[in-house]
């Protein structure tokens, strides 16, 4: 009787699919509902998740249908067992699954071995917009394909919510595609940083410049995502964030700068305003205003021809570049002024005006016949290198140590 079993339960140390069977057979023999909020949870063991399966003929038969390793899976994972709501939304997940998708999970020995795949990969089916379900409910990869369907859903749970919106309001543009659950995973292939960035980037004008993106991708039927485009994310990432080979007019928002690989890196970055500057550092993420451009490094060097071909016998660490370096600094920092034609001029006049013949100098000349490539005030800069000049020139031996390819 009663008595009996409430002695074992309270006592045996029974498992999780043995406290179930107990709660079906007295489901079946029409004692459940007779019984006290206590006595169920005594049944129970007090996990409010089994409690949700078996308060509700639904749940029970959704969990009755389930494979064994998915129940087994689910019966080892702390959370489902004891909270209410993670159980119901794995059952409600795993109802919704398309049939194929249920016996390719269930059948995923990779997918289950993991802690808490199942009942995530539940979770996250369940709260997918209903049309991106369907997109993949008819996608033969996440229904046939191994490892397709938990790869997928793994990708969408990681996605920021403003990501996983734009998927959704694009799902048309999807779904005349092959590739759907391909191109959700996709999203891992881009690197914590690219990911981090979109998702920045997915306000403002970053939305309708992401829009642009994807209205950009072809239209044909039956032609596969990933044959025409290998990543929808990262198409959509160099659109309105990336300029590795640089841009004349930046939409405005977050962009990411200085990030050509090889030792050939820095870019110009020119404001609407006029005022320009070279962000130092690699990979460099500015707040951009729109009409602003960058310069791609190539074309950046050729302004500043002794960086781009390296230092020569000048070591990187001499005096005169920590000197050159120094002014660098000073002129990011200090208020803007555009036309710097006249005070570098004047400077190079001083300089020749010594006598010196070097490459130092003939870089300054192309740089003072070329348009402004950096931002500074005209006061603090002049006052800046005229100390530099008077206190580091030594005249005759420094030149002669330049042009002979010396050390200084």
């Amino acid at each position: 009787g009663w008595d009996n079993m409430q002695f074992i339960l309270k006592n045996a140390n029974l498992t999780t699919n043995a406290r179930f069977a107990v709660a079906e057979a007295l489901i079946a023999s029409g004692q459940w509902d007779k019984l006290s909020p206590e006595q169920k949870n005594l049944v129970v063991n007090n996990q409010q998740g089994l409690l949700a399966i078996a308060d509700s003929k639904q749940n029970m038969q959704i969990w009755n249908e389930m494979p064994d390793s998915v129940k087994k899976i689910l019966g080892d994972n702390k959370d489902f067992l004891q909270n209410k709501e993670t159980a119901q939304q794995a059952l409600t997940g795993w109802n919704t699954l398309p049939a194929q998708t249920k016996k390719l999970l269930g059948n995923d020995t990779d997918f289950l071995s993991k802690k808490g795949n199942a009942a995530q990969a539940l979770n996250t089916w369940n709260s997918m917009p209903e049309n991106v379900k369907k997109l993949l409910g008819n996608d033969k990869d996440f229904q046939n394909k191994k490892g397709a369907a938990a790869s997928a859903l793994k990708a969408w749970d990681a996605m920021p919510e403003n990501v996983k919106k734009m998927f959704a309001n694009n799902a048309d543009v999807l779904s005349k595609k092959k590739g759907a659950a391909d191109a959700i995973t996709q999203w891992n292939s881009l690197s914590p940083k690219q990911q981090k960035l979109l998702a920045q980037n997915l306000t403002g004008d970053g939305v309708s410049q992401a829009q642009r993106a994807i209205d950009s991708l072809p239209k044909e039927k039956n032609t596969t995502l990933t044959t025409t485009h290998k990543n929808i994310f990262q198409e959509i990432y160099e659109k309105i964030t990336k300029h590795a080979t640089g841009t004349n007019y930046h939409q405005g928002g977050l962009a990411m700068v200085n990030d050509q690989k090889g030792s050939l890196y820095k870019e110009l970055i020119t404001l609407p305003t006029g005022q320009s500057f070279i962000p130092e550092g690699r990979d460099v993420v500015l707040n951009l205003p729109k009409g602003s451009s960058v310069l791609k490094a190539s074309k950046t060097a050729q302004l500043i021809p002794k960086y781009a071909k390296g230092t020569g016998g000048i070591p990187a660490d001499a005096k005169i570049f920590r000197d050159m370096r120094a002014v660098q600094q000073q002129l990011v920092v200090n208020t803007p002024v555009v036309d710097n034609t006249e005070l570098l001029s004047a400077i190079l006049k001083a300089i020749l005006d010594s006598g010196t013949n070097n490459d130092v100098i003939k870089a300054i000349q192309s740089l003072a016949n070329r348009p402004s490539v950096s931002v500074f005030d005209k006061k603090d800069a002049a006052k800046t290198l005229t100390k530099l000049i008077s206190e580091n020139q030594e005249k005759d031996t420094l030149i002669q140590t330049l042009i002979g390819g010396h050390n200084p």
